[in-house]
C-alpha cells in the first residue's frame, strides 16, 4: 500500500521500520482491524510504506505516541522516524530514533516572529542540502511576502524522510 502524508495542519506521525506491524501496536496500546470509510475520520490511522515503513498518523501535534519515553521503548530494536506540525503556532519537528534512543532532532519554532531551525545529532544526509535551500529563500529579498518562513518546511521536507518511501 502506497502511503501519501496528509494535510499536516495540526498532526503528528510517526513510522518505524524492523517491527511487525502487530508489535508496534502492542507496544503503543493500539488496536488493530479498524477500516475507516472517510479519509480522516479517525483520530490514528496507520498504513505501510512500500520501502517497508509502519506508518501512523495522528491528530494533534503533542499526541502521546511521539512523546519521548513511548518512542524510547517503541524504537527498542528497530528504528523510529517521527513528525509533528502546527501551521496555526508555526511550529515543526522531526525526530529520528533507533534502539531506545534519540539520535537527531530538527525544530522550528516562529509563532511570534520568524524562528530559526535547532538541528542537533546525527541528522540525515539530506538535511544539509535541504536547509541550504530553504535558508536562501527566507533571506531572499521577497521573502517577506510569503505566507510562510520557509524555514518552517525544514522538519517537514518530504527530502528529509525520503527513505519512508523507497527514495
Amino acid at each position: 500500500m502506497a502511503f501519501t502524508p496528509l494535510s499536516l495542519e495540526n498532526r503528528s506521525w510517526l513510522a518505524v521500520l524492523g517491527k511487525p506491524a502487530a508489535a508496534i501496536c502492542a507496544d503503543l496500546a493500539l488496536k488493530t482491524g479498524l477500516a475507516a470509510t472517510r479519509r480522516n475520520s479517525f483520530p490514528l490511522m496507520g498504513a505501510a510504506s512500500d520501502a517497508g515503513w509502519y506508518l501512523i498518523l495522528a491528530e494533534g501535534r503533542d499526541h502521546r505516541l511521539i512523546q519521548a519515553p513511548v518512542l524510547a521503548t517503541l524504537s527498542a530494536g528497530c528504528e523510529v522516524l517521527t513528525c509533528t506540525v502546527q501551521e496555526s503556532f508555526l511550529s515543526s519537528a522531526a525526530t529520528g530514533w533507533r534502539d531506545g534512543h534519540k539520535r537527531w532532532s530538527v525544530t522550528y519554532e516562529g509563532e511570534d516572529a520568524p524562528g530559526d531551525v535547532v538541528a542537533e545529532g546525527d541528522l540525515p544526509v539530506t538535511f544539509a542540502p535541504i536547509r541550504q535551500n530553504l535558508t536562501a529563500k527566507s533571506q531572499a529579498e521577497d521573502a517577506g511576502d510569503l505566507l510562510l518562513d520557509p524555514l518552517f518546511e525544514i522538519p517537514i521536507d518530504p527530502t528529509l524522510m525520503q527513505r519512508l518511501f523507497g527514495g
